[in-house]
């Protein structure tokens, strides 16, 4: 069985809102279930078992003044040894 993915979204708010207007369903964060702003009327359950990874990325402004501790966190971030 293969799920049908019909859109995929990143802001956390929209997902909440298709999902309350009877778009279907989402997978999210497990972190978002168990904030309080999540509307009572969803119905949420963990994922057990399944092995789940998500792809991140370090993004900051082109030609833009960045601080020596933004560099040193970049550079945390991106060394390679």
């Amino acid at each position: 069985m293969e799920p049908h993915v019909v859109a995929e979204c990143s802001d956390i708010t929209l997902l909440l809102r298709l999902v309350a207007s009877h778009f279907g369903v989402a997978i999210v964060p497990e972190t978002l279930v168990k904030h309080p702003f999540l509307p009572e009327h969803i119905q949420a359950i963990r994922i057990k078992d399944i092995p789940a990874t998500a792809s991140t990325a370090l993004i900051w402004l082109k030609d833009q003044h960045i601080s020596r501790t933004a560099i040193n966190f970049i550079n945390l971030l991106t060394n390679t040894r």
